[in-house]
């Protein structure tokens, strides 16, 4: 009996420190070159890629969970936001990732205006492979995700801006830690993420208060077809975010907690083996009950990855 247990131990071990065939390889892999991946190709150990967004306020949800749009005559605001980011694999099933991005605001009220920005918060992060595409038949790909994100950025109560255009980041380490689970079946791909954040406690530089973000958890679903094979890809998603409420001093602060709730729809073009143009556009649902304590934004996108 102990000398089966042994050799089941090491059967499943060998089966994890393999890489996967290739069989079938095309929409896993096409798939990783998606604005919503965050995944190397299989045969790739580095990927490099900037991307730029702009924001276009809309509307607003209240505590309440009732939506309206903006006056535009009376408020406005754009946001940009450039992202330059890196994955690297040191290590079959081991991932290294960063993002660098920059975030500027044009924001109006009444006779007011503002304009600032400068760099956001840094993201560092690690993923895990427990199971890769089709490394077992009929069993989706499963990874585990470990993310940091730094206080590089300025947050809101650091603003020196009248409005707070300057503001660019949380103000306090985030970790994070997920669970994306994907599969593909030519020539469709699916995706669906979990991700948990847990803001660290920081004093406050307007009131010295200690103030604890709330525990946020957002879940993505992914889908989408290889629709000229590995040349270009299409794809539509859903995500969903929650946080509960803020606390100062460890007392939660009434109605400050935020649930949002999106859906995209994006493309990639694959130029060659390593160039990827990739395009997309994120909306919220503009109805009441569908967000709370959130800005109601239109969010197209654009951005190239090189990988290799």
């Amino acid at each position: 009996m102990r000398h089966g247990m042994y050799t089941f131990c090491a059967v499943i071990l060998t089966t994890l420190m393999l890489p996967p065939t290739l069989g079938h390889s095309s929409p896993c892999c096409f798939s990783a070159s998606g604005l919503q991946s965050a995944r190397l190709k299989m045969w790739e150990t580095l990927a490099v890629g900037w991307s730029a967004a702009i924001s276009v306020y809309v509307g607003t949800w209240t505590a309440n969970g009732d939506f309206a749009f903006t006056d535009q005559d009376n408020f406005s605001e754009i946001g940009i936001r450039n992202t330059l980011w890196t994955l690297y694999r040191p290590a079959w099933r081991h991932t290294l990732s960063a993002s660098v991005p920059t975030q500027w605001t044009f924001r109006s009220a009444g006779e007011l205006s503002d304009t600032g920005g400068g760099m956001g918060d840094i993201t560092v992060g690690y993923r895990y492979d427990l199971l890769t595409v089709h490394e077992l038949e009929n069993v989706p790909a499963i990874a585990l995700t470990f993310g940091l994100t730094l206080p590089s950025g300025v947050s809101a109560d650091a603003s020196a801006q009248k409005l707070g255009a300057d503001t660019t980041g949380k103000g306090t380490v985030v970790p994070s830690v997920g669970l994306v689970v994907e599969d593909a079946v030519y020539p469709w791909f699916w995706r669906v993420a979990v991700d948990l954040r847990m803001p660290l406690p920081t004093q406050r530089l307007d009131t010295g208060v200690i103030q604890t973000l709330g525990l946020g958890i957002t879940t993505t679903v992914v889908a989408g077809i290889d629709v000229i094979p590995n040349d270009l890809l299409l794809s539509v998603g859903i995500n969903a975010a929650w946080e509960t409420p803020t606390q100062h001093d460890g007392t939660p602060i009434d109605d400050s907690h935020t649930q949002d709730l999106t859906v995209s729809a994006s493309a990639a073009w694959r130029l060659d083996r390593h160039w990827t143009l990739q395009a997309g556009l994120d909306t919220g649902i503009f109805i009441s009950g569908l967000g709370f304590n959130r800005p109601a934004l239109i969010t197209p996108t654009l951005g190239i990855r090189f990988g290799g």
